[in-house]
């Protein structure tokens, strides 16, 4: 990395890259400031569901602003709640698609710019799928690890004579 004086400049050099970029004058916003301590409600869905109903959406609201709304109904403390994905257009009418979602707290409709939303979902889903594998690799790595040393287990504690003749069983 270099900072060459008088320039306001970062310059990163690798084996067959340099990348230049400007430096900003000025501080750094306090973003933590505008991220929420607590919540009021909470949402856990498939990621693909999600990313499946965005898409659908996004091709009613394309036409508009790509504003898409999602409805997050909570059905009560046993039940599990949805979320509607909804978007409106004039030309081709509209689109509604619900995802079943555990729900804590009480329910919410807010907008989002559904490409947008789509877009981070892209993102996310591959590391998603990616944490689900791990865990599943995971699981089945013990599973098979458990089943070995009971068959070790098993092979070392069967009796073995210390010299069979011809015609005895040998246990293994």
């Amino acid at each position: 990395m270099i900072l060459p004086k008088g320039h306001g400049q970062v310059v990163f050099r690798m084996k067959d890259v340099e990348l230049v970029s400007q430096l900003i004058d000025g501080t750094f916003p306090d973003y933590q400031q505008i991220i929420p301590r607590s919540y009021k409600s909470r949402t856990i869905l498939p990621t693909p569901a999600l990313l499946k109903a965005c898409k659908q959406a996004e091709i009613f609201a394309r036409e508009g602003s790509n504003v898409a709304r999602l409805d997050i109904k909570s059905a009560g403390d046993l039940e599990p709640g949805s979320v509607e994905i909804s978007a409106q257009s004039e030309e081709t009418g509209s689109n509604e698609t619900v995802v079943a979602a555990t729900i804590e707290g009480i329910g919410l409709l807010i907008a989002f710019n559904v490409k947008y939303l789509r877009e981070v979902l892209e993102v996310i889903l591959p590391f998603s799928q990616e944490d689900r594998r791990s865990a599943l690799f995971e699981r089945v790595q013990a599973e098979v690890k458990s089943e070995i040393e009971k068959a070790v287990d098993f092979a070392l504690s069967a009796p073995f004579p210390d010299s069979h003749e011809a015609g005895e069983d040998v246990y293994a």
